[in-house]
């Protein structure tokens, strides 16, 4: 077996076993970890609420060192508008906080003393299409509801248990597409009580907020391995395409030193210089060529392969004058005549027709298949495109030229007669003042 598929074959059992380990064992990339309580940093944290009618607030901490504090709510107390909350900022700036939405899920201790129902977690989220800097409330509050009996133990939230409080949207008139749960952005969060407020004392120790959530996500995981594979087949089909093109590039290298040699062998051979079919100055068939195609086309008995055109239709072409072009400018700007008209003459021709210098300044057109109602619209569109066309042959000098036409079938007779027809119908052109489209007469 070749060595570059022994390599190939190891390398393949090589990726889908390193894939296969790469699956397995994501289970055991480590988590990660975000600790926001406790803090040591008393400046971020705070405890904000109402004053009561003694003037006092309605939160006051009892020690500040172990986040424990108390809210009370005196009997008779009625405040439609209390609040009473722990406080941890986030925020590096007004409008800059951290994204809380990484992570996956919170896990907290939290010790809770009194005859409130639940808590309330809170998370403010900062987005400059509904917050304002200076203005606390209008960050986004996503909330989560804590019953108090589930305090007794650590408890564990998914980040989508949150949810955004109805009184904000309201009153911030929060449009539906701002209206989901946000924390990319979150510049505070802490704990509070809702409406309605349960009289008495509530004291309330927190222990720990953790936010957990995975290293790297398991669709990045899996995509990131999706990825390296496409970029393995990518690179193996490269590295193969680059194999082939240099055993291309050799095989090339030998067919055109063999053809190399061919076309030595054949140029030096007297025949192959006569049975030459273009024109080595228009690159059109020569007459020779011309002559092998009305061969095939006529079913020479040869060929008994081709089948013979139901009927073919030839434009003889002459170009006006040209004998004065080579006396006045010389052959080389005869020469330039001769390529652009042939460029000319190639460039405005229809499809499946075959083109040649018939010899000197003589073109001619074998049209399979085409009346001579289009072989003659064609003539005349080529007679005024040669008429119109300025042939430049230095910087500052053209020339314009004319050209005579013959054209005719040959459905009811063969090439030789038919040719002849056409010839007498350029002469006739050439007779009436050239510069003309003349239609040979049928037998």
């Amino acid at each position: 077996m070749n060595k570059n598929v022994t390599n190939s074959y190891s390398a393949l059992i090589l990726a889908i076993l390193l894939t296969i380990i790469a699956l397995y064992s994501y289970r055991f990339i480590p988590e990660k970890h975000l600790v926001l309580v406790p803090t040591f940093n008393d400046s971020e944290i705070n405890i904000y609420s109402t004053k009561l009618s003694n003037n006092e607030p309605a939160g006051q901490w009892l020690d500040r060192e172990k986040l424990s504090f108390r809210c009370s709510y005196p009997q008779g107390f009625v405040d439609n508008d209390y609040y009473c909350s722990f406080n941890r900022t986030l925020a590096t700036s007004e409008t800059k906080g951290l994204d809380l939405s990484r992570y996956e899920r919170i896990k907290m201790k939290i010790n809770y003393q009194g005859k409130a129902p639940k808590l309330r977690l809170f998370a403010r989220n900062f987005n400059p299409h509904y917050s304002k800097a200076g203005d606390v409330n209008s960050t986004k509050y996503n909330a989560v509801f804590l019953p108090t009996v589930d305090l007794e133990k650590d408890v564990t939230i998914n980040l989508n248990e949150f949810t955004v409080t109805e009184w904000w949207l309201l009153a911030y008139k929060i449009p539906r597409k701002y209206a989901h749960p946000d924390l990319s952005n979150v510049v505070g969060m802490g704990i509070d009580f809702s409406y309605p407020m349960t009289e008495g004392d509530h004291d309330i120790t927190i222990e720990k907020i953790e936010f957990i959530g995975e290293r790297i996500a398991k669709d990045k995981w899996y995509l990131g391995l999706f990825s390296i594979w496409l970029a393995g087949i990518f690179i193996y089909a490269i590295n193969q395409l680059h194999l082939l093109k240099k055993i291309n590039q050799h095989d090339l290298e030998v067919i055109d030193t063999l053809s190399h040699d061919n076309k030595r062998l054949q140029l030096e051979s007297s025949k192959f210089r006569r049975l030459s079919t273009v024109d080595p100055l228009t690159e059109l068939f020569n007459r020779f060529g011309l002559d092998q195609i009305v061969t095939s086309l006529t079913q020479d008995s040869r060929v008994p392969s081709v089948k013979p055109a139901p009927q073919m239709s030839l434009i003889l072409i002459d170009l006006d004058h040209f004998k004065n072009i080579n006396d006045t400018y010389g052959h080389d700007v005869g020469d330039i005549v001769l390529k652009e008209t042939a460029e000319l003459i190639k460039n405005n021709s229809l499809e499946n027709e075959f083109i040649g210098r018939w010899g000197g300044e003589e073109f001619l057109i074998i049209l399979p298949a085409a009346t001579t109602d289009e072989a003659l619209t064609l003539a005349e569109e080529l007679r005024t495109k040669i008429s119109m066309n300025d042939i430049a042959f230095n910087t500052k000098n053209y020339i314009t030229i004319t050209a005579s036409f013959g054209v005719g079938d040959c459905n009811n007779s063969d090439f030789p007669s038919a040719f002849k027809r056409v010839d007498l119908a350029l002469y006739k052109a050439k007779n009436q003042g050239r510069n003309k489209v003349i239609l040979a007469d049928n037998e």
